[in-house]
């Protein structure tokens, strides 16, 4: 042993490089986390459409956008649906 440094399952070691925070600290940064998660996806992924009919139903909106990105995927990308 050199002498730098806690001993082996003392309490300066760090299992996988896990800190020492409290429950508290702990749930407060995964809440925070998540939010962030919630605020990004959901902001970054909204596309309008507007000048549709009233007739149209969500799910053929969703099966027609489908077919568009698949063709999208297929020019830019090489990647089949």
């Amino acid at each position: 042993m050199t002498g730098q440094g806690a001993p082996s399952g003392g309490q300066g070691s760090n299992y996988g490089g896990a800190s020492h925070r409290s429950f508290e600290d702990r749930a407060a940064h995964r809440e925070q986390a998540m939010n962030n998660i919630r605020e990004t996806s959901q902001q970054d992924r909204r596309v309008y459409v507007g000048n549709l009919s009233y007739d149209v139903k969500w799910h053929h909106l969703k099966d027609f956008m489908r077919q568009g990105m698949c063709q999208y995927l297929a020019f830019w990308g090489g990647v089949s649906c």
